[in-house]
């Protein structure tokens, strides 16, 4: 299919999109070849033929089977939509057809957003409760109070916590003449999602002192200075070690959670398994519905946009259009006062800590 590959060629070479991005772009061209290919229309054509000569009919004929037949929801056909429209534009511009079926835009309605499926602070709770150790309790609170993709945790070194540490005497801000310590510190992260495979997509986050101050307890801990002799630098330490002493990977991490979350389950304390994504959406509910982070909603929403790494408030707009009520009522006292990012992470702590012993091994 030389069209279809110079067209992935252009989007990965021209364009500096990832392997990953490219790979789900060629997916679902192929998913739309495979459908007119089942069209008695083409059934003299190869596959390059048919994605030329295929109309505007047959396009929204495939949306339609999308949606009733194969019941994708509206938001997943708007992006098949998309990229076929992007598709299209370009073999018009190179030429390759005299009509672009996308003349007028796309030829789906915009798919409606969801409310997107988050983790509340109770079930924080649950899945914290569910682990036999200060370790994995750090780490669980962490990747919910810094919105981190699991694929990032693994990034985060000793250095940058330590950075966090130092960054506590420098948030200090004058509040006409009293001094006020803010409850939260910036910590850099080593995006993924860069444009082009292999290259970060740096950002800043911020977590919370309570948050900030677990990790340092766990990284003074015995077991963990003793795990960290094997590497060089603070630089190249993991902030988080597993029970070998061995630095986590993304997928350790998700095996990690479905194991609590099975737990959890099984105990009665969740009703849902619980992904590591879903404490990242937690995340951004948790700093809309924080009155510290920003005295009017569009401020806060312009943060999660910046520590989530979306590249347009657009898309945290859509995603995040208003807060749950069940995460409103977990995140406001008995008077229906909001309760701040801060307070709800110093109260996991106080909840949850376990001392960690001298003569653990794991």
């Amino acid at each position: 299919m030389p069209i279809l590959s110079d067209y992935l060629r252009h989007s990965l070479n021209d364009l500096k999109r990832s392997v990953k991005t490219v790979s789900k772009q060629y997916d679902i061209i192929k998913l739309f070849v495979n459908f007119l290919m089942t069209e008695p229309a083409f059934e003299n054509n190869n596959e390059d033929e048919a994605l030329l000569f295929a109309s505007e009919f047959y396009l929204k004929k495939y949306f339609e089977e999308l949606s009733s037949v194969k019941e994708l929801s509206s938001v997943t056909v708007a992006n098949y939509d998309a990229q076929l429209h992007g598709f299209y534009g370009y073999i018009a511009l190179k030429g390759f057809i005299d009509e672009n079926p996308y003349e007028d835009g796309s030829l789906v309605g915009k798919g409606k957003s969801k409310l997107v499926s988050y983790c509340s602070f109770d079930e924080v709770f649950a899945l914290i409760s569910c682990t036999n150790n200060e370790r994995e309790r750090a780490l669980i609170q962490f990747v919910y109070d810094s919105g981190l993709r699991v694929s990032e945790v693994p990034r985060v070194s000793v250095a940058d916590i330590k950075k966090c540490t130092e960054k506590t005497h420098e948030s200090i801000k004058e509040d006409g003449d009293v001094f006020v310590t803010s409850d939260y510190v910036a910590l850099d992260v080593k995006g993924s999602k860069g444009r082009i495979q292999g290259e970060y997509n740096y950002r800043t986050t911020k977590i919370s002192i309570p948050t900030l101050n677990r990790i340092k307890k766990y990284h003074s801990s015995p077991i963990f200075k003793r795990n960290i002799r094997k590497f060089t630098s603070n630089e190249t330490t993991p902030a988080f070690l597993n029970s070998e002493g061995s630095p986590y990977t993304a997928s350790s991490i998700a095996k990690l959670f479905t194991r609590v979350s099975n737990r959890a389950l099984k105990r009665g304390l969740i009703t849902r398994k619980i992904t590591p994504h879903k404490l990242r959406h937690g995340f951004a509910y948790s700093v809309l519905q924080s009155n510290d982070e920003g005295t009017q909603y569009l401020d806060r929403l312009v943060q999660v946009q910046f520590m989530l790494g979306h590249r347009s408030l657009s898309t945290t707009q859509n995603t995040y259009t208003s807060i749950p009520v069940e995460i409103y009522k977990t995140m406001t006292d008995k008077n229906g006062e909001p309760i701040t990012r801060a307070v709800l992470m110093k109260r996991l702590v106080e909840k949850t800590k376990i001392k960690i012993k001298v003569t653990d091994v794991k």
